[in-house]
């Protein structure tokens, strides 16, 4: 791994082990040891309470260490008193150890390296080693030696917010293939794309199917390794815009990862293999970072100037051709080859194969490429079919599979399932397998039109092989694990045969509800619940449940995403008895219920039923206190009870930290995102002063994973941070990818995105930054201008973004297009400095009005101070008595202390 990318990696974990603490620990650290030791360290676990036990060592290791484990966060300070009472408690409980390991979540600076190296001098005489692992330590063991190991990950992922985003960012960049040993040649070609790269933040790949342009890539990726941080490889076939990279499926397992915030943040080489599209290379170039590069490859040649790759040389067609053989080729041989099938690299390797595996000699192998048609790709086709016919009786079930999918390529879980192992090996000795990213078994686009083209001749076991696919989707659908997204999303194509030839509720409808965004799927293969729930039970019963509720929720978000939504409602009003259908078929034992019931309470609030869907969601968590999606509803719904309502999302928030993967993680960055309601904003602050570092945990790892709802979580609280903690606030907006106004989802996106870029660029204003806040602001407006209505909401932010950009008139002209009746305090407060800046005289008579409303206490220091900024040209004594005033009555220590400053000059002047 590179070096900065391994210590971004252990400063980030390192972050989220100082939130460990409690039972959370060791939970977190019994993985870590048993991996450590190579066998089952013995933990002696927690009381009812969650506590370590009291006096008992917290693990005995297998070869006959025993160790003590902290999060106690002075832990490193000048005293040590929690090291050394660990030390003290290792002699007292097992005098007979002489060897003590000793492991804290907290960081470990210089000072107390130094006394750590003398502390395991003075015990090293004595006979007794001490290993003590700080913070870093463990982060760093983390990164070296388990973000391949996906039992673990699964195990510590929930406790380490960053993990999961480090995680996949890790494999990510282990998914470019191994370079084949059979690869030989194209020395100039990788050259020319090395010089490109030094060049251009953009290179095009183009050629033929089968002229080896994954496997240049592939050459190239490796020697170009070190150069970047990491490499992400992208199967890009089904890329259509490069706007999906700020989301991208990389590993097809459900977890986005934001592609382009790599880009523009590391240093990276992206390789989107085998792009259909002709992708916007100029926009996908500005998107990258000074050290980044992105590699593409295209049967198709566009750009401004792709690198067109050819047939191989002479030279190395040769050594293609002879490559393991017992001979090399004659050169006699090599012409007529040449005049048969050209130097195309994947047919040069299938020839070859013929004779490494003596199945022809070198003069027999002219008799393969004797007759053939004149046009060139027709001869190459007959060929690889003549090849692929001739070995039907061994590869026949190989290929099998690939035709019954419809599709070259395969996941491979699903391809050992059908074929084993053997199977697989068979078609790579062929070289019918061409290099994919990690997780695919893809053919060579030719050897599958080849076998297209011989299907006739190739039997496929349809209900056996369909059978093996329900086995593998059933083992991983409750939960949904990643294997059963993978599989869904890469297979969608033969998930919607297999349902059109046999509609029906269960295990792979359930898959196809889960292969595609609900507004691409086919409303007829989405069902009908109302019949589905009255048939059979295909399958298990909770199989069967899961398809059902799934499809009413599919269903309307299919509708309404195309933009029928009232449509979409009605339809869904009709369907509303399905649930109570569905609860008398299941019976009161299942445990189905409660996902009938919360996904009922759930479609009773799509229709406006607000009540209906409160109690619901009241009887839910109280029957299941653990039911925190519900909880998260209700707390929305609870606008008349504001205190209870907190009470129940600090809660979720208590519930995640005290049991990490309890909660998920879209329901957090939800729960975030609901704080900007009018009956939560009160208590932002006090959900930041108590949560602050876990939320920005949350985003965080909510943004490398392309969840759709971190802009929204940050734009809740983002403001106040800029202002109150604006390490908090940086340490996400230098992450986070705001994207631009075509790809957000909805003005409300348009407007939170908005928010952040102002309250960016007041920070940088009182930082001194005034260019880099100017950019802020114009990206602000950019947002806004792109508004298909503007709300009085918006009109605000968006006439505070035009009064920083200079342009008073233009804020008043916003302002002014919201109804009287709609206008808040806000509103008013805005207008008048808009007022101000064109030297209406009206100013103060708007700030009065504002006043005059109805707000939390909390921003009446804010209207004095602005009333205060009209008066002083004119009257400033009754200006500095507002301002002494505003000072009286803020509640914020920050801003108090900045009034107090501004009064001390206007004295002072």
């Amino acid at each position: 791994m590179n070096d900065e990318l391994h210590r971004r990696f252990v400063r980030d974990l390192l972050e989220d082990l100082q939130g460990v603490s409690g039972a959370s620990l060791e939970k977190l650290l019994k993985p870590i040891w048993d991996k450590m030791a190579g066998a089952t360290v013995q933990a002696n676990g927690l009381n009812l309470q969650g506590a370590p036990v009291s006096g008992a060592l917290d693990a005995l290791w297998p070869d006959g260490s025993a160790s003590e484990a902290s999060s106690d966060k002075d832990f490193f300070n000048s005293t040590e008193a929690k090291l050394r009472h660990d030390i003290r408690h290792l002699r007292r409980a097992a005098p007979h150890i002489r060897h003590w390991r000793i492991f804290s979540t907290r960081h470990a600076g210089p000072t107390a390296r130094t006394r750590q190296s003398k502390r395991r001098a003075r015990y090293l005489a004595l006979g007794v080693t001490i290993d003590v692992y700080a913070g870093q330590d463990i982060a760093d063991y983390i990164v070296k030696e388990c973000l391949l190991d996906d039992v673990i990950i699964e195990r510590i992922a929930p406790i380490l917010p960053n993990l999961r985003r480090i995680n996949e960012q890790y494999a990510a960049s282990q998914r470019v293939p191994d370079l084949d040993r059979a690869f030989c040649g194209r020395k100039d070609e990788i050259d020319a794309v090395k010089g490109r790269l030094d060049n251009d933040r953009c290179v095009v790949i183009s050629g033929m199917g089968g002229i080896g342009k994954t496997e240049l890539t592939c050459a190239v990726a490796h020697a170009v390794r070190d150069q970047y941080e990491q490499i992400i490889w992208v199967d890009a076939a089904d890329l259509k815009d490069a706007i999906e990279l700020d989301a991208f499926d990389v590993r097809s397992n459900g977890y986005k990862l934001n592609v382009i915030g790599i880009l523009r943040t590391q240093s990276a080489l992206v390789v989107l293999d085998n792009v259909t599209v002709d992708l916007d290379l100029d926009a996908l170039a500005a998107k990258c970072g000074p050290a980044s590069n992105v590699l593409l490859t295209s049967q198709v040649a566009w750009g401004a100037d792709p690198l067109k790759l050819e047939e191989l040389s002479e030279i190395d067609a040769k050594e293609v051709l002879s490559a393991g053989a017992p001979t090399p080729c004659p050169s006699t041989v090599l012409k007529e080859v040449f005049d048969a099938v050209g130097a195309h690299p994947l047919l040069l390797r299938i020839l070859n194969g013929l004779v490494r595996d003596e199945q022809v000699a070198w003069e027999e192998l002219v008799e393969e490429c004797a007759y053939l048609p004149s046009a060139i790709d027709d001869r190459r086709q007959t060929v690889a079919q003549r090849i692929v016919r001739r070995n039907l009786a061994v590869l026949g079930s190989r290929l099998a599979p690939f035709l019954w999918a419809g599709s070259a390529t395969l996941d491979s879980l699903l391809a050992k399932r059908i074929m084993g192992k053997s199977g697989i090996i068979d078609l790579e000795r062929w070289a019918f397998l061409m290099r994919s990213q990690e997780g695919t078994e893809r053919l060579h686009d030719i050897v599958y039109a080849s076998a297209k083209a011989l299907s006739t001749e190739i039997p496929i076991a349809e209900q056996d092989l369909r059978a093996k696919l329900e086995k593998l989707l059933r083992a991983a659908i409750d939960p949904k694990k990643v294997d059963f997204v993978r599989v869904a999303r890469r297979h969608s194509a033969l998930l919607t045969r297999l349902l059109t030839e046999r509609p029906e509720a269960g295990i792979l409808r359930y898959a196809y509800l889960h292969s595609a965004a609900p507004c691409d799927l086919n409303p007829e293969l989405i069902g009908d619940p109302a019949t589905d729930a009255e048939g059979s039970v295909n399958g298990p019963e909770r199989e069967w449940v899961l398809s059902v509720v799934e499809a009413i929720e599919i269903s309307y978000r299919n509708m309404r995403d195309r933009g029928e939504k009232q449509a979409a409602k009605h339809e869904l009003e009709g369907r509303m008895p399905t649930f109570d259908h569905l609860e008398r078929r299941v019976g009161s034992s299942s445990p189905s219920l409660t996902t009938i019931r919360h996904h009922r309470a759930k479609s009773l609030l799509k229709l406006g039923r607000v009540q209906e869907a409160k109690a619901s969601f009241e009887k839910l968590i109280e029957n299941d206190p653990v039911a925190y999606p519900s909880m998260l509803q209700l707390a929305r719904l609870l606008t008349d009870e504001s205190d209870r309502a907190k009470t129940l999302l600090f809660n979720i928030i208590e519930a995640e930290q005290s049991e990490p993967g309890s909660v998920q993680i879209s329901t957090l960055i939800e729960l975030l995102a609901t704080m900007r309601r009018g009956h939560l904003q009160q208590f932002s602050r006090e959900m930041t002063n108590r949560y602050g570092v876990f939320m920005a945990q949350m985003i965080k790892a909510a943004t490398w994973s392309g969840e759709s709802q971190p802009v929204r979580a940050f734009a809740a609280f983002g403001p106040d941070w800029a202002y109150s903690q604006p390490e908090l606030f940086l340490e996400i907006f230098e992450e986070i990818n705001l994207g631009d106004p075509s790809s957000s989802e909805d003005d409300d996106e348009r407007v939170a995105v908005g928010r952040i870029c102002i309250a960016a660029a007041k920070m940088l204003v009182r930082l001194g930054k005034a260019a880099e806040a100017k950019a802020e602001i114009k990206r602000a407006l950019s947002f806004f201008v792109a508004l298909r209505r503007v709300s009085p909401f918006a009109s605000v932010h968006y006439a505070d973004a035009a009064l920083m950009d200079g342009d008073p008139a233009r804020a008043g002209g916003i302002l002014d297009e919201i109804p009287e009746r709609q206008r808040g305090s806000f509103w008013y407060l805005r207008r008048a400095e808009s007022a101000r800046g064109t030297g209406d005289p009206g100013a103060l008579d708007l700030i009065d009005k504002g006043l005059a409303m109805s707000m939390p206490s909390k921003y009446r220091a804010t209207f004095f101070a602005a009333k205060a900024d009209i008066l002083r040209p004119t009257d400033p004594d009754t200006a500095t008595t507002l301002l002494t005033d505003a000072i009286d009555c803020c509640e914020d220590e920050k801003f108090r202390l900045e009034l107090t400053k501004r009064l001390s000059d206007w004295k002072a002047t």
